[in-house]
């Protein structure tokens, strides 16, 4: 019978249950790669993945991997469905995700062409920088189970492959794009013990993000700076702006 796991939630800096050996203990398995699947028969396996898409279910999320309940393998699985914040997204029946590797793939993205695209899609959460590296990328807001009332800005591929074996160890593939694309990269990441608040140029957030309290990482916020020197603002927009910390 399939239960709803408990989460290994990883507070923010300055709690005081960080400094408890026993929690430091709890927490580690989200900072350690995660081990290969090679018994596909083990009913302790079948089990974990029951309860992993349970869990998925009842914490409403797109993806849940295996170290988020404190089993350090590489499994995760995903779904996706239209929400309040993002209506279009298409819908995908759950999935499981075992031995995930993840190749980026040529495709196209649509650059922002004035400040009320920018401001617009800093204020739904799904922000799109100019420009990009040899694989198209984007820029967009995200959450994690693992982090509680935290979000960041990540820039992901905007379109991938991934090669997996099921849950029954056959051999895989799907290419996704778009926000199916960036749940594939974000719970990979897990199996790697890496988290949206890892990279030193992350700024995260407490509660709910808001237009003015977006979180940008220093990085970002350098190239939209960039941005709007060559492209001035109207002056109604500038305060705003200014709050953000994307013009001087």
């Amino acid at each position: 019978m399939s239960i709803v796991l408990d989460l290994i939630q990883l507070p923010p800096e300055g709690d005081p249950r960080l400094h408890n050996p026993e929690f430091q203990k709890q927490i580690a398995v989200l900072r350690k790669p995660c081990a290969r699947v090679t018994d596909f028969q083990d009913r302790g396996l079948q089990d974990l993945i029951d309860n992993l898409l349970m869990t998925m279910e009842a914490k409403k999320g797109f993806g849940l991997a295996a170290p988020q309940v404190g089993v350090s393998l590489r499994v995760f699985v995903a779904q996706t469905y239209p929400t309040n914040n993002y209506p279009k997204v298409p819908r995908t029946k759950p999935t499981v995700f075992i031995n995930p590797v993840i190749q980026p793939l040529f495709g196209r993205i649509r650059p922002i062409k004035n400040v009320e695209d920018v401001i617009a899609k800093f204020r739904s959460g799904k922000a799109k920088l100019p420009g990009g590296t040899e694989y198209p990328t984007e820029v967009m807001r995200e959450a994690c189970l693992s982090l509680p009332g935290r979000a960041a800005l990540v820039r992901r591929y905007s379109r991938v492959k991934c090669l997996f074996q099921d849950r029954f160890g056959n051999q895989q593939e799907v290419t996704w794009s778009g926000i199916k694309a960036r749940v594939l990269q974000h719970e990979t990441d897990h199996l790697y013990g890496r988290l949206i608040s890892d990279s030193p140029t992350t700024e995260m957030i407490e509660g709910e993000p808001l237009f003015s309290r977006v979180v940008i990482s220093r990085e970002k916020r350098e190239e939209l700076r960039e941005y709007f020197t060559a492209h001035p603002p109207p002056p109604e927009k500038v305060a705003k702006l200014k709050d953000l910390g994307l013009v001087m």
